[in-house]
């Protein structure tokens, strides 16, 4: 009986022995309680940063396109109000064209030769204007070599002196001035793709110059009719 009572405690002891061992194992091997929940709430933090750091990104990106929409936007609209502006400016300045034209032929034949003046004043009023579309491009457009700054300059006065010279020939004015705007087209075909000005204004240009020397020399044909 002693004996089996001592195995008894020796069973009980081992198994109290064995618990205790797997109980500190399982407390080793096992991760601390408090570092898996510091460690969840970390990972949430850093997801909760990084998501805000990426939604301030994108927040960031829509403002910029934003931005830059707007400034293209509004580029756009001013030069779309400089094109719709030239274009009524430059077929407003046809008027006294064609008014003059339509005075030589319709009017009283008293007054054919005040028209036929007023139209010569006019155009060199205009042809001089077209030359000083050059001198102003040359002192604003950075980009001009020195070469082309000299052209354009000296071009700039050009039309002047060929207007003024119109006066000088008689009954040939009016061819003068012709081959003015005709030669000031071309110089500007040339010359404003150098300025950097956009390709309807070229356009423009060639409409209107077309247009002006059509009615000059209808005026001199309506006054030879009629004088």
């Amino acid at each position: 009986q002693t004996r089996h009572a001592h195995t008894w405690r020796v069973s009980v002891s081992s198994r109290s022995s064995g618990d205790r061992f797997f109980s500190t194992a399982r407390q080793i091997l096992r991760p601390n309680t408090g570092e898996v929940i510091m460690r969840r709430s970390m990972s949430k933090h850093y997801a909760r940063n990084e998501m805000l750091t990426n939604f301030s990104l994108l927040r960031t990106l829509e403002q910029v396109s934003f931005v830059k929409w707007r400034a293209k936007k509004i580029t756009m609209n001013i030069h779309f109000q400089n094109k719709r502006l030239s274009h009524a400016l430059g077929f407003a300045g046809l008027i006294p064209f064609f008014a003059l034209m339509l005075g030589v032929w319709l009017a009283d034949h008293r007054w054919v030769d005040d028209f036929v003046r007023g139209q010569l004043a006019y155009g060199i009023v205009i042809l001089s204007f077209l030359g000083g579309l050059h001198w102003g491009a040359a002192m604003l457009c950075g980009s001009l070599s020195l070469l082309d700054t000299k052209k354009a300059l000296v071009w700039g006065v050009t039309p002047s002196l060929i207007a003024w010279s119109a006066t000088l020939f008689g009954g040939f004015g009016f061819a003068v001035l012709m081959a003015g705007f005709v030669a000031a087209f071309w110089v500007d075909k040339l010359m404003f793709a150098r300025y950097g000005m956009p390709e309807w204004l070229i356009e423009l240009r060639g409409r209107l110059t077309v247009a002006v020397v059509l009615m000059l020399a209808a005026t001199v044909v309506g006054a030879n009719l009629r004088g």
